[in-house]
């Protein structure tokens, strides 16, 4: 059964460039492009698609980006799997975006085959971030945490650790599969971490990475 998918991205070339490489693939069937979030958010029910292909810095609904309709999606239609398509090198948004949980993450200068390669990938029930993201997500991590230890010198090895990873898009139940800790430790590991930082929440922490130079 083909998988069906939705194109949203503000661009009409960028929509019709997917729908061709897409197409072309006989597993994989369009059933409905958007231009904004309004329009995404109309034609999601009447689509009913199996997949979204989301553009990260598409115009949300009330003039909020991509990041905030990302969000929104994911309490409207939770079920519903999203590869963001990423213009940004921020690792910091790029993070923001996996924590949404987004399944998939793309950037737009990529080869397009990625796109197909990450379709591929959630069809199957997997996941796909491609080697480019990872790679902006993984030093944008580092970097951060080694500009707060310059700036504070205040943070435990661990905190720094778990710190780096949730900065590099992992979730807290990631994080404690790759550290091999429970998620209440790293929990708290994240949370004395941001006390001693002086940050209230995961926006602050976000802000805070970015003044700091996180690319």
């Amino acid at each position: 059964m083909p998988t069906r998918v939705i194109i949203a991205d503000e661009q009409p070339i960028v929509r019709a460039g997917l729908r061709y490489v897409l197409e072309r693939e006989t597993w994989v069937r369009i059933v409905g492009e958007a231009g904004d979030g309004a329009g995404l958010l109309s034609l999601l029910d009447l689509a009913r698609p199996d997949l979204l292909l989301l553009d990260a810095q598409m115009p949300g609904s009330a003039g909020t980006d991509g990041l905030s309709l990302a969000t929104e999606l994911k309490h409207s239609h939770p079920a519903l799997p999203i590869v963001a398509l990423a213009a940004t090198g921020n690792a910091g948004i790029l993070g923001q975006l996996r924590r949404q949980g987004v399944v998939g993450l793309v950037l737009k200068r990529d080869p397009q085959l990625e796109v197909v390669n990450a379709v591929r990938a959630i069809r199957r029930g997997g996941i796909y971030v491609s080697a480019s993201a990872r790679r902006l997500l993984e030093a944008g991590g580092s970097e951060a945490v080694q500009a707060i230890g310059k700036e504070k010198a205040l943070l435990s090895a661990s905190e720094a650790r778990v710190i780096r990873l949730y900065m590099q898009g992992l979730s807290i139940r990631e994080i404690s599969h790759a550290i091999g800790r429970n998620a209440k430790t790293v929990s708290a590991q994240r949370l004395r971490g941001m006390q001693k930082l002086g940050l209230a929440n995961d926006r602050e922490l976000f802000e805070y990475a970015l003044r700091l130079g996180m690319p």
